[in-house]
């Protein structure tokens, strides 16, 4: 009876030695952890010169250390508009959790713009998707959470001859600023 009592022991440390070889991540994780919760999705400002329309794109404060956005981002055309498609991933060190759990692996954010019937304004649609993975012993598990913006702008129509492209500020790794070209200057309208 000692006997397989001391063999089980034995085998119990011999399987969590096993567990701290292949699962160090877990065991000893030197992350910060962050929560995200419903309203931390990246915040938007609407902002323009004569020439030239932008939208500003801030991460939300309590996710600006944790949080970076993508080097690359995408662009494409639909009819009488643009899109422009940027990524923001965790940053190396953070760990970014839902209520229950989940790992933020990134948001997603997706701006169009659509040149109204009326020169003089456009319309526009933000949306952002969260992804989370929840990583078990032998499967894994996503979900995703959503957030839709729409709305118009007293703009001059957009030049869907030139693509939008993406600003980065050295001062300021929280913000982006998505630049779209105006078909014809503010004093035209």
């Amino acid at each position: 009876m000692r006997r397989s009592i001391s063999v089980a022991l034995a085998f119990l440390a011999f399987l969590a030695s096993i567990f701290l070889v292949l699962m160090p991540d877990v065991v000893h994780s030197t992350s910060t952890d962050y929560t995200f919760e419903s309203d931390n999705f990246p915040k938007f400002e609407w902002r323009g010169s004569d020439h030239e329309l932008w939208l500003d794109i801030y991460l939300h404060e309590s996710l600006d250390d944790a949080l970076q956005f993508a080097d690359t981002y995408r662009v494409g055309s639909r009819t009488d508009g643009q899109v422009c498609q940027l990524l923001c991933n965790p940053s190396k060190d953070s760990n970014i959790l839902s209520f229950d759990g989940f790992q933020l692996t990134e948001i997603q954010i997706t701006v169009g713009l659509t040149n109204a019937d009326d020169l003089n304004s456009v319309d526009f649609s933000i949306k952002q998707v969260a992804s989370f993975v929840n990583r078990g012993w032998f499967s894994e598990s996503h979900k995703s959470k959503e957030q839709s913006i729409t709305g118009g702008l007293n703009n001059p129509a957009i030049d869907l001859d030139h693509d939008p492209y993406i600003v980065t500020f050295s001062d300021r790794s929280d913000v982006v600023r998505m630049v779209f070209r105006n078909s014809f200057s503010y004093s035209e309208m």
